[in-house]
């Protein structure tokens, strides 16, 4: 293939590439303003923010995140200031583009990442094998998902690292076998590819376990290197970089949670697994297969047995041993499971997230290695690394798909190898003629090309229910502003907001206020925030839950429908999901337990009183209703607003006298921000000396969003009319209710 054309082809993919990735420009770009995909979105760009608030500094303590404690995030921040570095200089030259290159970053990554995959094709097989795995890259859909435009997340930048360190594993094997001189500088090539990784996020660490098993397979079946020496200083640059990065790592999250994986990670793993590989760079010049695995094994077991001591010292490393072995195999730490947490085979995701190259993937994982052995044009003996990689790379896709980022670009090379291997040999068997030559892989791309439609411009890339509340949002925004002490990670916010944990990062990117829940739920501290939320919207009774508002230093309450998920949110915190869920015939009815909990009584009755079950269920006297989104919700068969916020308040208290042992009645007309009309109830009984008082939630005149007329008060004796004061609501002042008449 001559070079013009070969370049005319990249080019080419290059361009399908970037059009897959920028296929929902029309659904981040709204009249509303930028809409970022998904959740994790809106944490990298609040990060992104803060980093370019507070440059140089880099904060790792946010105040706004598990509030009022606050949290020490354990994402590790090499995506965050690669993208707030590029913001700053981008924002230098154009003050209003830091959000832009949060948008086309992902995109960047992506065609970065396939234009890197045909580089390392090209050099492993030939430039047909490159131009097809830049054109299987540049159409996966697992691949396109975490880099379309709007989606700013850490796992868009992992195939573009998988690719730097596969190839300079390739460059430090070369130089290796042929006893090249500058060994040292290709392992410490290696050590920092590594390092790079493990700052964008903890999870490719997998790509040192990668390494260390493929260095240590090929050194008991490569041949022995001629220059002792120089394997030797390869090792010693790789002890040595695994300790200087693993220094850089720490001193930039010397913050991270110390009882997580991630932190603990990094302390053993990374220089544990390149140790091992450094030894089987050592063990090269052994001349004899026996002492190899002599001094290998000796290597792993003085390694292992290292772990072992110190996971029997060390209480927390033992704790964090165990989660990082069992993090693979469990679900989510958080609510409930996000799509990219579930394993690969779970509601028909397989296809989606792969397409046709994964009804290849079996053949290509068994068949590959009769493939080498009859094709001698290859580089063979250098892709059984990449080949061993792919095989440790399956089994952790099959078992959670965000992982399949490290797996998707192997399967699109050897995919890519298999199909143009068997594309000769058709032509061999009938003599194609040339022109034929490319037939099939040109057709299995553009069979791939329907997989565009998974990314078709949408509403809004995420989730449905922001755009169905974003003006509760802005509500937020408007009535408590924080714009100036939202980014300061000194700054502790004076009051928090509680809602499901999946709005947190709206909470604080939209409205900036802080939050209880957040989906940075797996880390222990924000996992307690997590369960206070469930804890809340799922009380029984409203003191435990008024409890966790004080605690919580609570202003403002999210509440929306939850029926979808009440079964998995019970199941979280220990509880049985027929609590509030009850077998009926074919199905299920919703039990009288869950109208009685805090989300029944706030979201289906807005805080007032109602009888459900020959019970009579109080209203709720310090949480007011202020805001109801313009979207609705049909609701068990009733129209509702899809969000409601409600203000948690200390009420005034009215007092009064009427006769002894009487009841007295409080009523007040509400009107709502949608026009919806409504009667807050409340009844007490006198004392015997006939004197009585309310708490009461809700000010004459403007409640937030919501308009409420005077207090009508009612007795025997007469009626009294009351004008509530919002200072009285807010502060729990007294107010003496006039004589009634």
């Amino acid at each position: 293939m001559g070079g013009n054309r070969q370049r005319a082809l990249l080019f080419l993919l290059l361009a399908i590439a970037a059009y897959a990735r920028l296929t929902n420009l029309g659904g981040v770009y709204l009249p509303q303003g930028i809409f970022l995909g998904g959740v994790d979105s809106y944490y990298h760009a609040r990060r992104m923010q803060v980093l370019v608030e507070n440059f140089p500094k880099v904060p790792l303590h946010d105040p706004y995140m598990n509030a009022p404690q606050g949290l020490d995030v354990d994402w590790f921040i090499g995506f965050d200031l690669a993208l707030s570095w590029s913001a700053k200089l981008v924002g230098a030259i154009f003050p209003t583009a830091e959000l832009h290159v949060a948008v086309f970053f992902g995109p960047v990554l992506g065609v970065l990442a396939c234009l890197l995959a045909f580089s390392l094709a090209r050099r492993l097989f030939d430039p047909v094998v490159g131009l097809l795995t830049a054109g299987l890259m540049a159409l996966t859909p697992l691949l396109t998902g975490y880099a379309i435009v709007g989606r700013v997340d850490h796992h868009a930048a992992e195939p573009l690292l998988l690719m730097t360190t596969l190839w300079a594993a390739m460059t430090l094997r070369q130089r290796v076998s042929t006893g090249h001189h500058r060994i040292w500088l290709a392992a410490v090539g290696v050590g920092a590819s590594l390092a790079l990784s493990i700052i964008v996020w903890s999870g490719a660490l997998v790509l040192a376990v990668f390494f260390s098993v493929g260095v240590v397979v090929e050194s008991l079946r490569a041949k022995p290197v001629q220059g002792r020496s120089q394997a030797l200083a390869g090792s010693y640059a790789l002890v040595a970089t695994a300790l200087i990065s693993l220094s850089l790592l720490l001193a930039l999250q010397t913050r991270a949670d110390v009882g997580s994986f991630v932190y603990y990670a990094l302390s053993w793993l990374h220089p544990l697994l390149l140790g091992v590989a450094a030894c089987g760079l050592a063990v090269l010049g052994i001349t004899r297969a026996r002492g190899r695995l002599l001094a290998l094994g000796a290597a792993v077991c003085t390694g292992l047995s290292l772990l072992l001591l110190s996971a029997l010292l060390f209480d927390g490393l033992g704790r964090t041993l165990g989660d990082g072995l069992a993090y693979l195999s469990r679900s989510e730490a958080q609510i409930a499971q996000v799509s990219e947490s579930m394993p690969l085979f779970t509601g028909g995701q397989a296809f989606r997230q792969y397409g046709w190259p994964l009804a290849l993937a079996p053949f290509v994982l068994i068949g590959f290695p009769f493939l080498l052995r009859r094709n001698g044009r290859w580089q063979g003996d250098a892709l059984w690394q990449p080949y061993l990689w792919l095989l440790a790379a399956a089994p952790l896709a099959v078992l959670q798909l965000r992982l399949g980022s490290f797996f998707a670009p192997l399967l699109a090379l050897f995919t890519a190898a298999a199909v143009v291997w068997a594309q000769r040999r058709i032509a061999e068997t009938f003599a194609g003629r040339a022109s034929r030559r490319y037939a099939l892989p040109l057709l299995l791309l553009v069979a791939s090309l329907p997989t565009l439609l998974l990314h078709r411009p949408v509403a809004i890339s995420g989730t449905s229910a922001l755009p169905d509340c974003f003006d509760a949002l802005e509500f937020l925004r408007r009535d408590a502003p924080a714009e100036k002490t939202a980014f300061a990670p000194e700054h502790r916010p004076a009051f928090t907001t509680l809602a499901r944990w999946q709005w947190g990062h709206w909470l604080s990117y939209f409205s900036m206020q802080a939050n209880v829940a957040n989906p940075l739920g797996q880390a222990p501290a924000a996992l307690a925030g997590v369960h206070d939320s469930i804890d809340f919207f799922l009380a029984p009774s409203s003191q435990p839950a008024m409890e966790i508002l004080r605690r919580r230093r609570v202003r403002y309450v999210m509440s929306m429908p939850m029926l979808s998920e009440l079964a998995s949110l019970l199941r979280q915190r220990g509880r049985l999901p027929e609590e509030m869920l009850k077998k009926e015939g074919g199905g299920q009815r919703v039990a009288a337990a869950f109208f009685s909990s805090m989300q029944g009584r706030l979201y289906h009755y807005d805080g007032r009183r109602f009888r459900i079950a020959e019970s009579l269920v109080h209203p709720l006297r310090r949480l007011r209703l202020v805001y109801e989104c313009r979207a609705t919700k049909v609701v068990l068969g009733r129209p509702l607003a899809a969000c409601k916020i409600h203000q948690h308040v200390a009420g005034a208290q009215l007092r009064g006298t009427a006769n002894a042992g009487e009841r007295v009645a409080l009523r007040i007309a509400l009107r709502t921000n949608q026009r919806r009309a409504m009667v807050y109830r409340d009844q007490v009984q006198t004392d015997a000396n006939g004197h009585y008082r309310f708490e009461v939630p809700y000010a004459s005149g403007r409640n937030g969003e919501v308009l409420a007329g005077a207090a009508q008060i009612e007795s025997t004796k007469g009626t009294s009319e009351v004008q509530i004061s919002e200072s009285a609501v807010i502060e729990g002042g007294v107010i003496d209710v006039p004589p009634m008449r």
